[in-house]
């Protein structure tokens, strides 16, 4: 049994800790695109411009940005493109926990809208490794094509 004076001091501790008990990790979410899309291998991709919004949530860390490439950053959205040719990204760089989005307090993750647009060169080739075509290509991407799980293991 507490004492009243006991009882009091452990009622203040934990009004004190409450607030610190949930960390700001447990708000923070990785973000990746599903693996699939489908790639041919006839296809090179070369992503040359993206914008990436997010609604109900704010961009926490973008944590490998591509060389080559720039980039203009709000706290829902981020877009960039590349300075140069060579310097476009293949699909894979959407593929591994591409942005760190926070979600809003008080909002469930299915509240949270998730908008990748991209433009890419592609240059299709037939078996014998001749060029058959060149087109630059736009993809949209909501939320059904991507993958969200909490990065609290992760040092952002």
């Amino acid at each position: 049994m507490l004492t009243g004076k006991a009882s009091k001091t452990f009622i203040i501790l934990i009004l004190i800790l409450l607030p610190f008990s949930s960390s700001e990790g447990d708000d923070l979410y990785c973000v990746s695109l599903k693996k699939g899309f489908k790639i041919s291998k006839n296809i090179h991709y070369s992503i040359m411009w993206m914008d990436f919004n997010v609604t109900n949530a704010d961009i926490f860390r973008i944590p490998h940005k591509p060389q080559g490439w720039i980039f203009e950053l709000s706290s829902n959205s981020f877009g960039g493109c590349v300075l140069w040719f060579p310097g476009g990204v293949t699909l894979n760089y959407f593929y591994d926990d591409f942005v760190v989005i926070k979600k809003k307090p008080g909002v469930n993750l299915s509240e949270v809208g998730l908008h990748l647009e991209f433009s890419d060169y592609e240059i299709s080739y037939y078996d014998n490794d001749t060029k058959s075509d060149e087109a630059e290509k736009r993809y949209t991407f909501t939320n059904k094509y991507f993958s969200i799980h909490r990065c609290k293991d992760k040092s952002y």
